[in-house]
């Protein structure tokens, strides 16, 4: 049995050397940040997350492991592991569906895209948008089994997207036994802001998980022997812009690029000048000399 120990600080995001710390964020909605705010005076921490798709790009956990923690990722789409594998060294990568109980499930894999999921009704909508969508059979675990085949001390969050599974993963782990600090869960219908989070939500606050705040699409809850941590998460999320976002500075640094090459075309064009400068003199002379009669 897993029990939580030790103590974290109550300071807040107003204290002095968070507030002057810039982050760069990974994911798709910030959730990083929002995550990053509750447990930033963690040093070598721990994630899970289901339906990890990506190490990088729109990627919650991306941050936390370049800040020294480490993980268990799980996704049902080989190519993905294979990226963590290569991308995450310290890292438990997992290539299986999570599920309420072990055994198999078909995937279908929306190609190319982070929107596969075990729910047939939301393949066929993407389907119906033009996606190109694949399915095959994987093998499914629990969450309590997983966490009993990979024992660690404390989990400091559990992140979960499933495009739509998420209620099956959540019957899944035995939270009398498991405690994440908080959970992170995406709340809506894939492709929409049609909340679905009423379908699961009661597996959470039935097990001593209060919610604290929910952002885009997702939802955040809290343990209630963690509670100040849910503290944190009340301020929004851009009052002060203390991150930036990872596509932004992709786009920043594009353009930077650019000018840096615009730059140095220039100053070979300045470069050029004087020897374009004395040719343009020796003609203009030439021309200006009389011709000589013979």
């Amino acid at each position: 049995m897993v029990r939580l120990s030790g103590s974290i600080s109550t300071v807040g995001v107003e204290d002095k050397d968070y507030a002057m710390t810039m982050m760069v964020s990974y994911a798709q909605y910030q959730e990083d940040v929002m995550l990053w705010r509750a447990l930033n005076d963690i040093k070598s921490g721990f994630y899970v997350d289901v339906g990890a798709c990506n190490p990088v790009s729109e990627s919650v956990t991306k941050h936390f492991y370049d800040q020294g923690w480490r993980g268990i990722n799980i996704d049902p789409v080989r190519s993905y592991i294979d990226m963590f594998e290569r991308e995450r060294p310290r890292d438990i990568n997992l290539n299986f569906a999570i599920s309420d109980q072990p055994g198999s499930i078909i995937l279908y894999e929306v190609i190319g895209t982070g929107l596969s999921t075990t729910i047939t009704k939301y393949a066929d909508n993407c389907r119906a948008r033009g996606l190109e969508v694949r399915s095959y059979e994987v093998p499914t675990k629990t969450l309590t089994e997983v966490l009993a085949d990979h024992p660690v001390e404390e989990i400091h969050f559990l992140k979960i997207d499933t495009e739509g599974a998420e209620k099956s993963v959540l019957s899944g782990i035995d939270l009398d036994i498991y405690r994440p600090w908080i959970v992170a869960v995406e709340s809506t219908i894939p492709l929409t802001y049609t909340p679905i989070y009423q379908e699961w939500e009661a597996l959470l606050l039935n097990r001593d998980y209060v919610f604290a705040a929910s952002h885009e699409i997702n939802r955040f809850y809290v343990a209630v022997e963690r509670a100040p941590l849910a503290e944190r998460f009340k301020i929004p999320i851009d009052i002060y812009r203390l991150h930036a976002d990872v596509q932004e500075i992709e786009r920043l640094q594009a353009e930077l690029t650019q000018k840096e090459a615009l730059t140095a075309h220039l100053q070979e064009s300045i470069d050029r000048r004087p020897r374009w400068a004395s040719l343009l003199a020796l003609l203009t002379n030439r021309a200006r000399r009389p011709n000589k009669v013979k």
